[in-house]
């Protein structure tokens, strides 16, 4: 975990970020979270979805071996 400072809500905010990209279950997993029945976070995600809104499988774990999940802790 690492400590940043981002701006939030128009205010600039310590938060700790935790990085997750070695792990493809969890980043397949927080990327089916934003992608289903999302179609704009499914196109930048290369993500197609299926006519019920859910995530294409294969292309949803071909897709988590290309990205990283950033969570934000606010501080408080």
């Amino acid at each position: 975990m690492h400590n940043v400072d981002i701006w939030l809500k128009g205010k600039l905010t310590n938060t700790e970020i935790n990085l997750e990209y070695l792990d493809d279950a969890k980043v397949e997993a927080a990327l089916c979270d934003l992608v289903t029945n999302n179609p704009i976070d499914a196109f930048f995600a290369k993500v197609k979805l299926n006519k019920d809104g859910s995530p294409d499988p294969m292309e949803l774990q071909a897709a988590a071996k290309l990205h990283t999940v950033l969570k934000f802790s606010l501080h408080t």
